[in-house]
């Protein structure tokens, strides 16, 4: 039953309007909100097996999902790259992660790379590139093959080289992202403002990762179709 009053206004008869204006400015909580807090606590009282399918608290997933669905994630490609523009990365801090010297055939066919034997530098010695190999890894923790250029056999080198040589060393103890600066003629170099945790790098070997890196992209023989195709034969 709703009354009237000058003084309190409509409401229900036993309750005045002006008294629920004043518990709500108090913060006193009405009939309603106590029978909802009642009915939460109900339900967080319950056993397990009672709840309702669909209590929140039962579809919320741990962030553990690897651990939680009982799997090890493998890492079976490993791409060779240079870090893309908006990617921070790592480079492994042990010098045995890294392969100085190693011969590569780049943009072969247009885009791809090879990873050439020593005893084959003579057949690719107008076109082979002499590169350090870094393991890497980005903040998603993709492990990739970073080639990094060397000074020629007469000792010259480039502001690419240098400044991409520089990148690489400094990612050995922190994060970094490296853009090409055309004008410049060499790569900037950037840091992230706050700091960040260091990577988790996977069990894997050196020797593993670059037999996943170039496993279909290694030329050990004379008779590869590469040097065939350089050699004018097919």
């Amino acid at each position: 039953m709703r009354i009237y009053s000058k003084a309190i206004g409509w409401g229900r008869l036993g309750e005045p309007l002006a008294c629920r204006r004043r518990n709500r400015r108090l913060g006193h909580s009405t009939r309603k909100e106590v029978q909802m807090t009642d009915e939460l606590k109900t339900n967080e009282e319950q056993p397990e097996g009672t709840r309702s399918r669909f209590d929140p608290r039962r579809l919320r997933l741990s962030q553990e999902f690897d651990q939680l669905a009982g799997v090890t994630k493998l890492i079976t490609t490993v791409p060779v790259k240079k870090p893309d523009l908006l990617s921070f990365v790592r480079v492994h801090p042990d010098p045995d992660m890294s392969l100085v010297g190693a011969l590569m055939l780049e943009r072969v066919d247009g885009r791809e790379t090879f990873l050439v034997a020593p005893a084959l530098y003579a057949e690719v010695a107008t076109m082979g590139k002499l590169k350090t190999l870094h393991t890497a890894i980005t903040r998603q923790g993709m492990v990739f093959i970073w080639p990094v250029g060397m000074a020629g056999a007469d000792g010259r080198s480039n502001g690419w080289t240098d400044s991409a040589q520089q990148a690489a060393e400094m990612a050995r103890t922190k994060w970094v992202r490296v853009a090409a600066n055309m004008g410049l003629g060499a790569y900037d170099i950037f840091v992230p403002r706050s700091e960040l945790p260091d990577p988790e790098w996977p069990d894997l070997t050196f020797e593993r990762i670059l037999e996943l890196a170039f496993r279909d992209h290694f030329i050990d023989s004379p008779d590869h179709p590469v040097l065939r195709k350089l050699r004018g034969e097919v």
